[in-house]
Order: C-alpha cells, then structure tokens, then sequence
C-alpha cells in the first residue's frame, strides 16, 4: 500500500490537480483519506480501483447531493 498526496495522485490519474478537487468535493472522485494535519492521501490501490470502475469516493456524497438540489 503507497499513499500519495493530491498532486502525486493527480499526476498518476493524468488529472489537473484542480479536477481532482473538484471530484473530491463532489463525492465522485476516488476513496481518499483526510490527516489531522489537513493533508490529503490517496491509496495507490483506491486510485487503480476507482480507474477500474470498483471503487467510490465516500467522502461528500451527502454534499453534493444537496449540491445538486
């Protein structure tokens, strides 16, 4: 298991860092944990599960519902 920051993340999916956020905070992005620090951390193995259509992001899903609405 290797965890990578955002923009390590965004680099190995070929996203800009900035639609990687985005994905986050919509709830659609791939699985990812937030540090007490604040600092973001993808999983290698998440990032390659959601490229693969196995994995969603659990994160804002409630959010960008109400989003949506």
């Amino acid at each position: 298991m290797t965890f990578l920051r955002t923009k390590e993340a965004a680099d190995a999916l070929g996203l800009a860092v900035g639609t990687l956020a985005n994905l986050r905070y919509r709830g659609v992005g791939p699985e990812y944990t937030r540090a007490p620090n604040g600092v973001i951390y993808y999983d290698s193995d998440a990032l390659r599960g959601w490229v693969l259509g196995e994995v969603h992001s659990h994160a804002n899903a409630e959010d960008a519902a109400e989003d949506a609405a």
